[in-house]
């Protein structure tokens, strides 16, 4: 049985603007709010927030990540 959210990966995958628009909105403000509370800046939220993104999309096309 696929996770709740393996939506968001077949958007990853599909290059689905609409979803990964929806992924930002979601889930970046949750992660921006944890760096800056660990002293880091919104401009390195968002630089990890894309790095991981581009880290889920690579694993998903390898096959290697539901």
């Amino acid at each position: 049985m696929p996770h709740k959210d393996q939506h968001y990966i077949e958007a990853l995958l599909n290059n689905d603007t609409l979803k990964i628009e929806e992924i930002y909105q979601r889930f970046s403000g949750k992660i921006i709010g944890f760096v800056i509370q660990n002293n880091g800046s919104e401009a390195e939220a968002k630089d990890i927030f894309q790095e991981s993104l581009i880290s889920i999309y690579q694993k998903a096309q390898a096959g290697k990540f539901e």
